[in-house]
């Protein structure tokens, strides 16, 4: 049995969180696809959260990033 004291014990490293996205923003992202205004953290959290959803490893890369320049450029997940 450990009788490693608490206080001898590593501190958890916390993950930093992804940063809260503005309704309108989350709304062009859920909607319209468009992850062009979203930050480099919440396009990760938002990549990791469709792979896990889909029960796919992001680590294989299921998916690109395309740009479309329409009106404005915009960033989609495509599937490879």
């Amino acid at each position: 049995m450990d009788t490693t004291p608490a206080s001898d014990l590593p501190a958890v490293v916390q993950a930093t969180p992804t940063p809260a996205v503005p309704p309108e923003i989350l709304e062009q992202v859920l909607i319209g696809g468009d992850l062009s205004r979203l930050t480099e953290a919440q396009r990760l959290a938002y990549y990791r959260a469709v792979c896990q959803s889909l029960g796919l490893n992001p680590l294989t890369k299921p998916f690109e990033y395309l740009t479309w320049y329409i009106r404005r450029p915009s960033i989609r997940i495509w599937t490879i």
